[in-house]
């Protein structure tokens, strides 16, 4: 199994410094074309683990399964608990509501709690890594994924909203 932290040299953990992880993605990637002797399976290699490291999602998902190595037929799917769901979806029905009255500063406040949420969730992960916590990082991880597409909703729509709005003053259709 590809091991993106290590083609990377980096300690396996969720949260990571993408400007480094950018920089050793250079460095790798120069050394390769520089080097006639490697062939472009490393750099298939060196570009799939960079995919991996840059997507917090996908490195969630690797992390889980490193940590589930010993128990194969274990599977890092949850479902939310009851308290978290119903946090979860009253958010999400905040977010429809600003989203169809196209208000901005909802949105932006919804986006505040919900980065707020990601940051929390992301130190829980990497805690529970840590401490070879699988239950806690199948929690944490959980919450994180669900709180992360909503927070990507909300970008989306603070940039639609933006557009809308920016049309609106310049008279533009």
């Amino acid at each position: 199994m590809l091991n993106p932290f290590e083609v990377f040299g980096i300690t396996p953990r969720f949260e990571i410094d993408i400007g480094e992880l950018e920089r050793r993605y250079r460095s790798l990637h120069r050394a390769a074309l520089q080097s006639q002797r490697q062939s472009s399976d490393h750099a298939i290699i060196l570009n799939r683990a960079f995919q991996i490291l840059r997507d917090e999602i996908e490195r969630g998902n690797f992390l889980l399964r490193l940590i589930e190595a010993s128990d194969s037929t274990e599977s890092h799917t949850m479902n939310l608990e009851e308290s978290d769901l119903s946090n979860f979806l009253s958010l999400r029905e905040s977010f429809e509501q600003a989203q169809s009255q196209g208000d901005l500063n909802s949105i932006n406040a919804l986006l505040q709690i919900v980065n707020e949420e990601c940051k929390k969730l992301r130190q829980e992960f990497d805690r529970a890594l840590i401490t070879s916590d699988q239950e806690g990082a199948k929690r944490s991880f959980t919450r994180f994924r669900f709180y992360k597409r909503l927070m990507d909703e909300l970008i989306k729509a603070k940039e639609e909203i933006s557009s809308q709005h920016h049309h609106l003053t310049n008279g533009s259709p």
